[in-house]
């Protein structure tokens, strides 16, 4: 009877571990869910971020280039314009004489500015 007892303490202590053993298996499935699931939020959020960060930087250089763009064409312009006024100026002391120019002074000053 003795041997009994003890070999049926055994067989609970066997049981007790096996099931100890099964729960340390299901925990340890359930924390690497967990950090799967973690990691996908965290990989889900940096993606997100980083759109967003592309999309700002996109609109940060469109609006640059078009600032950039804005200014070569005003530059092209005034310089489009000086050369006429060099080209005008030339025109006049060539073909003109003093008498004419002072006749229509005012004009030449106004097309000049």
């Amino acid at each position: 009877a003795v041997v009994s007892t003890q070999s049926t303490g055994e067989r609970q202590k066997v049981i007790a571990l096996k099931k100890m053993a099964n729960e340390v298996q299901k925990d340890h499935e359930q924390a690497k869910r967990g950090l799967k699931e973690f990691s996908n939020r965290m990989i889900q959020n940096i993606k997100t971020r980083e759109d967003e960060l592309l999309a700002h930087l996109n609109a940060r250089k469109t609006t640059l280039d078009k600032n950039i763009n804005g200014k070569i064409q005003q530059t092209e312009d005034k310089l489009k314009m000086v050369v006429q006024t060099k080209e005008f100026a030339e025109k006049i002391q060539k073909n003109w004489s003093e008498v004419e120019i002072l006749n229509v002074r005012k004009q030449i000053v106004d097309r000049l500015q």
